[in-house]
């Protein structure tokens, strides 16, 4: 049984009869934002928004309370860190002699063997001591100052490439959506450039809409497509590795949002009510 968040506050919005429209006009909190919360797809959510903030807006739109968003939490983590029950409290008290009686007896064998162990352990570890510093004396007597040189250089370069990549790391570029408004009414054109990943994420999903069908050229995603409705209101699509380019056909436009990589593609230009395209180039 599904009991994310997401999923709770979603039938809690069902069973109200609302729309995700009305539930944004309560809590003043844009349509695919409140579809990302229902999907707990947080990372589509703005930077500068606290999840929970979110969370706690949508919960109180739809008449969720704060005791049942602890039940939801709490039935979360039972699940995820299930719990090993533990003798009840008769059988401690009838094994609780013998226990006692049968951990004295290993401890009076036990104890002798650690104290030998640990004897034997620090033993080791002087001798290999004196010989790792008889060794450190003996190679520093015969290489001399050239060998010290040496790695003295040979430090300073692997530091400096440390602090290069660590450098080049820090300054990769994030991946960008620019959306160029269509001037027809049915044809978008999206260019994504330094995608976070190889295989792109697709994602359309029912926001209002009863049904829809889409298709996405250049994808795990056959050419026939897929219909979303009501038992299925959102699916995932993947870019094939490689793939520059890609097309996006919607048989609806009206209530469906499309994620490109995480982010929500602005769809307010697509205003014919037929078949509308989307279509994508992809720039590293």
């Amino acid at each position: 049984m599904n009991t994310s968040i997401g999923h709770i506050l979603r039938q809690a919005r069902i069973a109200k009869k609302m729309t995700l429209e009305d539930v944004g006009d309560i809590t003043s909190i844009e349509v695919p934002y409140l579809l990302a919360v229902e999907l707990d797809n947080y990372s589509a959510l703005p930077e500068n928004v606290l999840p929970s903030d979110y969370i706690n807006r949508y919960a109180q739109a739809v008449g969720v309370t704060e005791e049942d968003m602890k039940r939801v939490k709490s039935e979360q983590e039972r699940l995820e860190n299930p719990q090993v029950d533990l003798p009840n409290e008769h059988y401690r008290r009838a094994k609780g002699h013998q226990s006692v009686r049968s951990y004295r007896r290993q401890k009076v064998y036990f104890l002798p063997l650690l104290y030998i162990s640990l004897v034997a352990i620090a033993i080791l570890f002087f001798v290999g001591y004196i010989v790792m510093k008889q060794m450190q004396f003996e190679t520093k007597s015969t290489t001399g100052q050239t060998q010290y040189s040496v790695v003295n250089s040979t430090t300073a370069d692997t530091e400096k490439e440390q602090s290069s990549t660590s450098s080049a790391s820090s300054d990769a570029p994030k991946p960008n959506l620019t959306v160029t408004k269509s001037s027809d009414g049915y044809n978008l054109s999206v260019t994504l450039r330094n995608p976070s990943s190889a295989g792109i994420p697709i994602i359309v999903s029912l926001s209002g809409a009863s049904t829809g069908w889409f298709s996405v050229t250049n994808s795990d995603l056959d050419d026939s497509g897929i219909t979303l409705d009501s038992s299925r209101t959102n699916y995932t699509a993947t870019l094939i590795d490689g793939t520059t380019s890609s097309v996006i056909t919607l048989g609806v436009t009206k209530d469906v949002t499309v994620f490109i990589d995480n982010q929500v593609v602005d769809l307010s230009s697509l205003t014919s009510e037929g078949t509308s395209y989307i279509s994508l180039t992809i720039e590293e």
